[in-house]
């Protein structure tokens, strides 16, 4: 029970249950409203028949051009905090850049393969936990959190392939 709900308890009988509901509101009230501010971005990466194509290239990446098998991958990561780097952007812990993104994205990013990819350095480096707890963690610079709160849409109806919304950013990105 918050402070405020128990000045407004005039018969001592407030239930927790309705404290918990309300501040899930608020919580998920909060995170569209921020998150719309978020999707107005205009540095955009997205991956287009397999290819990397980004703003920051004088290309235009368009949802519609995505297709079933462009995922998220660590070229997107890399990608991204390099020309967080370049553009001076301080990073919000440290070193790291932060980044939401929902766990399926986040599954693809585990899945990915090869050497460039992020399961090499978590399998042949001092600790294992992180595969072992299904934690993306620190990668690439940036430090990610798995939220199913960052939406998703489809390829502009082309073929009804999930499109998903990852933000990768800086300290001062975003103030709520």
């Amino acid at each position: 029970i918050t402070n405020k709900a128990g000045l407004f308890n005039i018969d001592n009988n407030f239930d927790g249950n309705v404290a918990n509901i309300l501040a899930y509101n608020q919580n998920d009230s909060i995170d569209t409203i921020v998150e719309t501010v978020l999707q107005g971005g205009t540095q955009i990466t997205n991956q287009q028949a397999g290819a990397l194509v980004t703003t920051a290239t004088g290309a235009t990446p368009s949802n519609s051009l995505v297709q079933a098998t462009d995922t998220f991958a660590s070229e997107n990561v890399r990608h991204s905090v390099a020309k967080l780097r370049g553009a001076n952007v301080v990073p919000i812990d440290g070193q790291f850049y932060g980044a939401f993104m929902h766990p399926d994205v986040a599954h693809d990013l585990r899945a990915e393969s090869g050497s460039l990819g992020w399961r090499v350095p978590h399998e042949y480096g001092m600790s294992q936990d992180a595969i072992f707890a299904g934690e993306l963690g620190q990668y690439e610079g940036v430090r990610f959190i798995e939220t199913p709160r960052v939406t998703y849409g489809t390829n502009d109806g082309v073929s009804n392939v999930d499109v998903y919304n990852t933000y990768i950013m800086g300290r001062e990105a975003l103030a709520e």
